[in-house]
């Protein structure tokens, strides 16, 4: 075998596994950040003084008051040891919404219970978490988002609330950017006071409407739900979304998580968990088809370089070599078999009367006989 179709060959060899490169795993390629407009948000949060009454699932143990209109608000902490350069927290990031829905963060230094106003103006606040602490790792007292008067670093009107060493706030709330679909895949709730009844709702509500009860849940002491939208449950851009709960005997504790991945207008969802992501799985390596479509692409790549004129030469390896990609992708597309094959017959032909034309062809360059016949 000549050493120039052994280097065509081991070129298409080599160039075909990234091809054929198999990723089953949509969340996780959301995750890298390799499925353009996708976001996967996961959402947790508690509540661990649920009443009989209904209350939000979140660290407020109240219904939760979303802002009138969008604002600064200030961040305050009940300990005076989180401030920059004391032993407890020192800053925090929030993210939320401003008053168009687009999505916003900042990052902000504490002060302990002095109130530091906000750069930006927000309208909902969906996470808090601190970034750096002093010598106890954590925030040593009660960190608060909120407006109006402050006392003690607890400010009137609450809106996100870090419970004292945690380091980010527990809410299950959120709001679907602007220009965004959020696809809701699961949500999974939890209870663990004793001798207590639990009952939790999934509401939510589009800007200006009202609240809309999405599914109910019933709970024993102890136990946990899951439940899966197989599809994930679609759900409109600036749409709240919160769980609320009661128990039958005042103080339960309860905690809740979901998943959703938020798609940008103009996208398409990823949600089949066998589906790929990136790069189709339809071509067998190991096939016999596959094999022979490779010795023949081979072929006709060196073929179409045999041509002893450099200018054709270069041509014709050009055009068999756009070929051959030409045809991975139909056979692609068409999931393997051996009509993208019948497709080379054609080229092929032309190559080879291409070769024998070269067969018949001159070269520029004197012959070693030539060379000694001048002197």
């Amino acid at each position: 075998m000549k050493p120039r179709f052994v280097a065509v060959l081991f070129l298409l060899l080599v160039s075909v596994p990234m091809v054929g490169a198999d990723y089953t795993d949509p969340d996780l390629e959301i995750s890298k950040g390799t499925v353009p407009g996708h976001w996967k948000i996961h959402k947790f949060g508690h509540n661990e003084a649920l009443s009989t009454n209904l209350e939000t699932i979140w660290s407020g143990s109240n219904i939760y008051t979303y802002p009138p209109a969008a604002t600064i608000m200030n961040l305050t902490s009940t300990d005076v040891d989180d401030n920059m350069g004391g032993s407890g927290a020192w800053g925090v990031t929030v993210y939320g919404l401003d008053g168009n829905y687009d999505m916003i963060n900042e990052t902000m230094q504490l002060n302990g219970q002095n109130p530091i106003p906000t750069t930006l103006k927000y309208l909902r606040v969906y996470r808090v978490f601190t970034r750096q602490a002093g010598a106890t790792g954590y925030n040593e007292g009660i960190i608060y988002l909120g407006t109006g008067a402050t006392i003690g670093g607890v400010p009137v009107n609450k809106y996100a609330i870090i419970d004292q060493n945690y380091g980010q706030t527990m809410m299950t709330q959120f709001t679907i950017p602007n220009g965004y679909t959020g696809y809701l895949k699961h949500f999974t709730i939890t209870c663990f006071t004793a001798n207590k009844n639990f009952e939790s709702y999934l509401r939510i509500r589009w800007i200006g409407e009202s609240w809309r009860r999405m599914e109910e849940s019933n709970m024993i002491t102890g136990s946990g739900l899951t439940v899966p939208y197989n599809p994930p449950l679609p759900i409109i851009a600036k749409t709240d979304i919160e769980f609320i709960g009661k128990v039958d005997v005042a103080g339960g504790v309860t905690e809740l998580n979901y998943d959703l991945i938020l798609v940008k207008d103009g996208y398409s969802l990823i949600t089949d968990a066998t589906q790929n992501v990136n790069i189709v799985e339809s071509i067998d390596l190991m096939s016999a088809e596959f094999v022979v479509f490779t010795m023949v692409a081979a072929l006709l790549t060196y073929l179409g370089s045999t041509n002893k004129t450099p200018g054709d030469r270069m041509l014709r390896f050009g055009v068999a070599f756009l070929f051959w990609i030409g045809s991975l992708s139909v056979w692609i597309s068409d999931g393997g078999g051996f009509v993208p094959l019948l497709v080379l017959i054609a080229p092929t032909l032309m190559s080879l009367v291409w070769t024998v034309q070269a067969l018949g062809e001159t070269t520029d360059h004197p012959t070693k006989k030539d060379i000694y016949s001048v002197y």
